[in-house]
């Protein structure tokens, strides 16, 4: 047995824990990169920056990108000297403390950002998508 699955107390096997610390990776890189191009497309036109939908959609993808962002670090910021370190640790209590904060507040972030989307889009499907009627709604 190597020394890291000594200390940790997991009903994994070490095959499992690579799997489970690296398998999110991709899918957190691939929603950053979606996120900022979809940052970058709707600052550089200025008509889409009029209108509702592409207001939410970008709080919605900077949120999405500092969320992922977070998830992509996965293990990496958990404290390696812990008997409950899962595969991958290297950081201290001070940087899992910080990814759980980040991780937290994007969280109760999101969530209503994704409300707010489908508020819109019920709002915008029933009155035809009168953009002058949505706007009445829009609190930013």
């Amino acid at each position: 047995k190597s020394k890291m699955t000594e200390l940790n107390y997991h009903p994994f096997s070490l095959t499992q824990q690579q799997v489970l610390a690296y398998s999110p990776k991709a899918a957190s890189l691939s929603s950053v990169a979606c996120s900022i191009f979809m940052i970058q497309k709707i600052l550089r036109d200025p008509s889409r920056k009029e209108k509702v939908y592409h207001r939410i959609m970008l709080t919605l993808s900077f949120h999405t990108a500092i969320f992922a962002s977070i998830m992509f670090l996965g293990t990496w910021p958990m404290p390696k000297d812990s008997l409950t370190a899962s595969y991958g640790a290297m950081g201290t209590d001070r940087t899992c403390t910080a990814q759980g904060f980040i991780l937290a507040f994007e969280s109760l972030t999101v969530a209503p950002l994704y409300l707010s989307l489908s508020l819109f889009s019920f709002l915008a499907v029933r009155n035809d998508f009168n953009e002058t009627f949505l706007r009445k709604y829009e609190f930013w």
